[in-house]
């Protein structure tokens, strides 16, 4: 996936991150903000320190999406079954805790991960609701996670620019069907 604009994983090197390094002192909290959105939708701002791409995992049933949400607890056991689904959550649990224990030992005080998937609505959502519960190991200092769904609330129908094309595709067809009477 390296050729889309959103790479699999894509990390900001320290000089870009947009955490206040000057307010890390012993004993502080420190923070996880972990955001689900559609690609569709486009990206992250500001861009988060990791984002995971997750559109290559299966997606639920037709029937499952079109009455549920990520927030479902039935959506994230169909998902979390799925053994592709489980490794690809343990990767992307591996990474942030490396990352947490690395930005305790530089001193920072927050960390900000993006998952996404096409629309924003099922798959991220699961993953980060799941990653919004997972206990992490090894941290040394009180982590507050937090979870947001940027993209859980639009529509599900498609985007303006999909509206115009449909529309642009059916005056075509109009028009050669008249021209052929």
């Amino acid at each position: 996936m390296g050729d889309t604009p959103l790479d699999d994983e894509s990390v900001i090197s320290p000089g870009e991150s947009q955490v206040d390094d000057s307010s890390a002192e012993a004993g502080q909290s420190r923070v996880l903000k972990i955001t689900s959105f559609g690609y569709r939708n486009g990206r992250l701002r500001p861009t988060p320190a990791l984002t995971f791409d997750i559109r290559i995992l299966p997606n639920p049933p037709r029937h499952i999406r079109a009455s549920q949400s990520g927030l479902c607890k039935s959506l994230q056991e169909w998902l979390i079954s799925n053994p592709e689904v489980q490794a690809r959550f343990e990767s992307i649990s591996r990474t942030i805790n490396n990352r947490m224990l690395a930005v305790e030992r530089g001193g920072e005080v927050e960390l900000s991960v993006g998952v996404c998937c096409q629309v924003g609505h099922h798959r991220s959502v699961a993953i980060v609701e799941a990653l919004g519960r997972k206990k992490w190991e090894g941290l040394l200092d009180h982590w507050d996670i937090v979870v947001h769904h940027r993209d859980l609330q639009q529509d599900n129908t498609k985007t303006h620019k999909d509206q115009v094309r449909r529309a642009e595709r059916d005056e075509r067809l109009k028009s050669q069907q008249g021209d052929e009477k």
